[in-house]
């Protein structure tokens, strides 16, 4: 009690006190983390019995926990993060196909009546279809948005000299950085910000492949994941493809929380790849020791 904190008209906040300082917390941002952990845990532990129907409920009620919870606090953006990330763990973790789609018309309906139910999302996605119409509103954000991206042009207007940061574009250090990218550093600074995440997603796919343990490989293969599709959602949801949510784009967006978990899961990253990497060697060392000498040829 008298810990969380209220922003943007939403509760998700913990203001920890430190003697003289406080420190905020976002504990959605830790949810996702402990999600990959406990998912990678629990497939390792489930080993090929996960592809029997009811033994996949075991990780799935955990994460339905989580999801509630969020849902309570009306985060809804990050418990649909939370889902797809488990449906795709799952995917790669041997489950059946059939048998995580047989609760998708249960899910479908659950975000159908969220919609319905709020106003604001209702807003949204109406904004989304038909920003024309509802700009100003709805889709003043939207609009903002693309109008930063184009007037960064090929080469930007300069890092620190963009003006739409200054009261036009709301959450321009969150969920709008991208645009904030793209005014400053234009078409040549998001070509090379896209490049740097694809090449996380292709070294982090290594590192996963490379991997012969199984839960190193669900370790790194959520991780990658996660960032992946919290990197796509931020870019559709900046340049318009997708309807504005607010997640942010990793490693770029501010949130002491998020940076900081973010640096540890690559921490994490960068600890299975060195394991792979040393089992690699000893795997060649050992055939190298064992390989029989060559036998001389007689004169």
């Amino acid at each position: 009690p008298g810990i969380g904190v209220s922003k943007n008209n939403a509760r998700r906040w913990l203001s920890l006190p430190l003697g003289p300082l406080s420190v905020s917390f976002q504990p959605s941002e830790l949810a996702k983390w402990v999600t990959i952990f406990f998912l990678a845990a629990s497939l390792e532990y489930l080993g090929e019995d996960i592809r029997r129907f009811f033994k996949r409920f075991l990780p799935i009620c955990g994460v339905v926990g989580v999801v509630v919870l969020l849902i309570l606090k009306e985060d809804f953006g990050t418990a649909a993060f939370v889902c797809l990330l488990t449906f795709i763990m799952l995917l790669c973790g041997g489950a059946k196909v059939w048998h995580l789609l047989s609760p998708m018309p249960l899910a479908i309906a659950g975000l159908f009546y969220a919609i319905i139910t709020h106003p604001a999302r209702i807003d949204r996605i109406k904004a989304f279809l038909e920003p024309d119409k509802m700009a100003g509103s709805a889709a003043y954000q939207a609009s903002q948005s693309l109008i930063a991206i184009a007037s960064g042009g090929i080469w930007g207007t300069g890092l620190g000299h963009g003006i739409c940061k200054y009261g036009h574009l709301p959450e321009d250090t969150t969920d709008f950085i991208f645009a904030i990218v793209g005014e400053e550093l234009g078409f040549v600074g998001v070509t090379f910000l896209i490049f740097m995440f694809l090449i996380f997603i292709f070294a982090g796919t290594l590192i996963v492949v490379r991997c012969k343990d199984r839960l190193g490989q669900l370790l790194a293969g959520g991780i990658v994941a996660a960032v992946a599709i919290q990197a796509t959602i931020n870019l559709g949801v900046a340049t318009v493809v997708l309807p504005t949510k607010g997640i942010g784009l990793p490693f770029v967006s501010a949130g002491g929380t998020s940076m900081l978990l973010s640096a540890a899961a690559v921490g994490v990253l960068i600890n299975i790849a060195k394991q792979s990497s040393y089992e690699l060697d000893m795997q060649s060392l050992n055939v190298n020791s064992i390989r029989p000498a060559a036998i001389p040829a007689k004169a």
